[in-house]
């Protein structure tokens, strides 16, 4: 990420798409040649047909709230949208947030990528914290480790709006930390849920 607008103005959209396309080209180069199958029974007939079975998707809801009590449900069905609407939210704002800061504090695509690195290294050391320190090592229930990740994912996009200097941005950053670990406290809760 922190290269990448750099890669664009040295050798342009061309260069880029090229290098990803190598990129892709060696990734599925190494799979197909040097990973080998960890499922023993696959079915290789008729798997592009199931993808888009709403019978499937009926019959999955129906194992997960069959012989469940109404508080469960609520719980199954709150988690699953609390997971649809997280991303969402997070793979919609980017590119507002880009134009955003180019248009409010004359930000380059250069100064964004850098902030966009920052945000992931503070989102990968806060999801080790959220994960690990707060639910392995002090206990804290998972429901508590999403309501206080969402509250600081609030409290970023708060301050983001509310920001006059380039430093509040970043302190903004900063409020993002817990966000990495929404995915895997709400996977955690709806799997506890539904093995109940």
């Amino acid at each position: 990420t922190s290269c990448s607008s750099f890669a664009l103005k040295a050798f342009g959209y061309v260069g880029v798409y090229l290098m990803c396309t190598g990129c892709s080209t060696f990734a599925t180069l190494f799979i197909l040649l040097l990973i080998s199958e960890s499922v023993l029974n696959v079915e290789t007939t008729d798997k592009m047909k199931n993808i888009f079975k709403l019978s499937l998707v009926k019959k999955t809801l129906h194992n997960a709230l069959e012989g469940r009590n109404l508080h469960d449900k609520i719980m199954i069905f709150s988690v699953i949208a609390l997971m649809l609407l997280f991303t969402i939210a997070r793979f919609s704002d980017h590119y507002i947030i880009f134009l955003y800061l180019r248009q409010s504090f004359g930000w380059s695509l250069q100064r964004f990528t850098l902030f966009t690195s920052f945000k992931s290294t503070v989102s990968v050391i806060g999801s080790i914290i959220g994960a690990f320190l707060l639910n392995k090592m002090l206990r804290v229930k998972e429901a508590v480790v999403l309501i206080i990740a969402f509250f600081t994912t609030m409290c970023y996009y708060m301050l983001l709006g509310l920001a006059f200097e380039n430093w509040q941005i970043y302190l903004a950053g900063c409020f993002k930390c817990l966000v990495g670990s929404i995915n895997p406290m709400a996977r955690l809760l709806l799997s506890k849920l539904i093995l109940r």
